[in-house]
């Protein structure tokens, strides 16, 4: 049993039926042997699908024995389940960090890099369920989005996040009186994000 040089997670990202997905993975050791026994867990419990049964090493240690495969499929399986979000941002970091954020929290995302082509994704996916904007952006931006959606009755009731780096009372207003959901400021706090997001689906979806 080889100990890695290194014990941070690592992240993998794959696609499947136009779906990205990202899993974080914990590598501690890696193991050389030439058999490895797999011994079922009983009637203790049900285990999900994906668990095949547990591996004894040495030093009577128990490690629980999985089908990776069956698992990234489990967690596609869960997110086409899921309420569908649809992320606007011209900048791509920071557009991945909410998408990351939003698909481990089991969240299935749709993304587009300014107010135009949301609207193309908005005409071509008629599931979303909620839109989480950026404000400054070129074509058509956050205020024009959000003002041009509230008056196309099929998207008026979607509720829309604005998320700018402006915290000023001004800008909030504007995104108030024009009908956003909420608003919220850049850098995105993660646990305060998933929680107004949270808030705001349970009064329009049943997850």
């Amino acid at each position: 049993m080889e100990k890695l040089p290194f014990s941070e997670p690592m992240l993998v990202i794959f696609e499947r039926d136009e779906q990205t997905v990202a899993i974080e993975l914990a590598i501690e050791r890696l193991l050389a042997v030439p058999e490895l026994i797999i011994k079922p867990f009983g009637n203790v419990f049900s285990p999900p699908s994906y668990c095949w049964g547990c591996i004894i090493l040495e030093g009577d240690r128990l490690v629980v024995a999985i089908d990776l495969e069956a698992l990234l499929n489990d967690t596609l399986d869960r997110t086409k389940n899921a309420p569908t979000v649809l992320v606007i941002d011209d900048s791509i970091t920071s557009r991945q960090v909410m998408v990351l954020i939003l698909q481990k929290a089991g969240y299935r995302v749709i993304q587009a890099s300014n107010g135009e082509e949301g609207l193309q994704q908005l005409r071509q996916n008629p599931d979303i369920h909620l839109i989480i904007s950026d404000i400054e952006m070129p074509k058509l931006n956050g205020y024009g989005f959000l003002n041009t959606c509230r008056k196309i009755p099929k998207f008026a009731q979607i509720p829309i996040i604005l998320f700018s780096i402006y915290s000023s009372d001004r800008h909030r207003q504007m995104a108030q009186e024009l009908g956003a959901a909420a608003y919220m400021c850049k850098p995105v706090d993660e646990r305060e994000f998933l929680s107004a997001i949270d808030t705001i689906l349970k009064k329009t979806v049943r997850r």
